[in-house]
């Protein structure tokens, strides 16, 4: 990539700062809305090539939250186009993934651009390239999770496992360079640890899963931050609430409407006032995405817990239901106490705790018949002219990849 892709690639918020950073008379530019090619030093701007990657991690995450809730049956779709319907049926086709796809995959390329230009100097095993090193990691996991097969760079298909190998490896990486740093790196090792126990227990690597969560520190949490900036709310806003609010193409499915659960608070359509796309969605909202700049939870040592339970097996996961349901307030379970009863309400506890968090596609591709909440195959959709819900269960790669991709 050249050097004036970078700059166009990480945004108005990266030129804001290198425009206050670098000039002293700020009140006299000619063009503050653009930077000059020469004038961009991946090593000393590393920092802030290293936040740009982070934010196009979080705009991408969002839209996955978004559209991978659809498919998951957390949100209806309130679309009047092809993409939010025929994604709330899982029947997503390669002509509605290029956005997505390309989107995961810039932050995926700019972190691993930060990682080349700090290559062999001092900078390589800073908190910057920590960070590079996580938010590829993620991006690959999304990656993996999402799509049903990937490419890197123009290259070959790459199967799910490889992906998810691809996404260890990286986030191994950020964890021995945050771990080196102390202190200063505590949140990156835990967000990586998180993400990597996330791999390993996709990947069925459930005692490394084991492992990595059990190291995660108590009481950790790591948040992607938004912004109320409506000179650029698309790329440092949280997607979720502009879907609701500004577009209107996505609400509460009913399931999760009015729920007495402290976890999934929503609010209806009559005390919000959103107005649907289709004119026909009842349009509730999710209460902690009411603004632009609600933060969405990426990693925590809950998450780890769950991991650390899942892969643990049957038991372990009937404790961790009995804690999360006493946590919130919630009577003992008291279904039925075989595996796959056990799995489903440990499912339904996770889908909780992590509702329109992201997390939900990756349990779908492992449990496509035993996650709660789901419209099964074969049932009528609610609107005329869309297909019937079918048993997909990840994105194809766009036509786009396929068409201008060598390889494929």
């Amino acid at each position: 990539m050249s050097a004036s892709r970078v700059v166009r690639t990480v945004g108005a918020a990266v030129v804001g700062l290198m425009f206050l950073a670098g000039c002293q008379n700020f009140l006299e530019v000619e063009n503050p809305n653009v930077v000059n090619a020469a004038d961009v030093n991946p090593q000393a701007d590393a920092g802030t090539l290293s936040l740009s990657a982070l934010q196009d991690f979080a705009t991408a995450y969002g839209t996955y939250a978004v559209f991978g809730g659809i498919f998951t049956g957390e949100l209806f779709s309130a679309d009047v186009n092809s993409p939010g319907n025929l994604t709330s049926v899982r029947q997503v086709d390669e002509t509605l993934t290029n956005g997505w796809f390309a989107s995961m995959s810039r932050a995926r390329v700019l972190a691993t651009k930060v990682v080349a230009a700090v290559k062999g100097t001092t900078a390589e095993n800073s908190l910057n390239a920590a960070r590079a090193w996580a938010v590829s990691g993620y991006a690959f996991l999304a990656l993996a999770e999402y799509f049903c097969t990937g490419t890197v760079d123009g290259g070959p298909e790459l199967t799910t496992a490889a992906m998810l190998d691809s996404a260890a490896l990286h986030l191994g990486r950020a964890i021995d360079i945050a771990t080196g740093l102390g202190t200063s790196g505590n949140a990156i090792r835990d967000m990586a640890r998180v993400g990597r126990a996330r791999v390993h227990l996709a990947a069925g690597r459930r005692t490394d899963a084991i492992t990595d969560a059990q190291a995660v520190t108590a009481g950790f949490r790591f948040d992607l931050v938004y912004v109320n900036d409506l000179t650029n709310i698309t790329r440092l806003g949280n997607i979720i609430w502009h879907r609701f609010f500004n577009i209107g193409d996505a609400a509460v499915a009913p399931p999760f409407q009015n729920l007495t659960d402290p976890r999934v608070q929503t609010t209806a359509p009559a005390v919000n006032r959103l107005r649907p796309m289709d004119g026909v969605t009842d349009m509730w909202s999710i209460n902690k995405y009411n603004n632009y700049a609600a933060p969405i939870r990426l990693a925590s040592k809950l998450e780890a817990d769950y991991v650390a339970a899942e892969a643990g097996g049957t038991s372990t996961m009937a404790a961790l239901i009995a804690a999360r349901r006493a946590a919130n307030g919630l009577p003992a379970y008291a279904g039925a106490t075989d595996a796959r009863a056990i799995l489903v309400e440990f499912l339904t506890q996770k889908t909780l705790d992590f509702y329109v968090e992201g997390k939900r596609m990756g349990d779908y591709r492992r449990y496509p018949a035993e996650l709660p909440f789901l419209v099964p195959a074969g049932t009528p959709y609610r609107k005329a002219n869309v297909p019937a819900y079918s048993n997909g269960r990840c994105w194809p790669l766009p036509i786009q990849e396929r068409t201008n991709n060598r390889n494929l």
